[in-house]
């Protein structure tokens, strides 16, 4: 790709190009659907946190079909929430079917 480029006459770093592509993008957050009132009273009575990375497929009409966890917080609990909360509200504009990737940070709120 860096020799085409450089056909082209352009100087671009590899990394950028991919980006550009869509490869290499990072997660979108999905804080628009889950709040600290979505926090499982369990998880934040045991203190537990930690950040879940989901793919989501979305249908025609941009609605979930499926959740797969890609990346575990580390609590099984967090990481079923974060799906059945993602599954239940994320929306997309309606279009083509696609696969997005999405990250969710459970983090304890701060003590007062």
């Amino acid at each position: 790709m860096i020799q085409l480029l450089g056909r082209l006459g352009k100087i671009v770093k590899k990394s950028t190009f991919i980006a550009a592509l869509g490869l290499l993008a990072s997660p979108a957050l999905a804080q628009q659907w889950i709040g600290d009132a979505d926090y499982p009273a369990s998880a934040l009575q045991e203190r537990r946190e930690g950040s879940v990375e989901v793919e989501l497929t979305f249908d025609t009409s941009g609605r979930v079909v499926r959740c797969d966890v890609t990346r575990s917080s580390g609590t099984a609990l967090l990481d079923v929430t974060t799906c059945r909360l993602l599954l239940r509200r994320a929306r997309v504009a309606a279009g083509e079917p696609r696969v997005r990737t999405y990250e969710h940070h459970w983090r304890l709120p701060p003590q007062s």
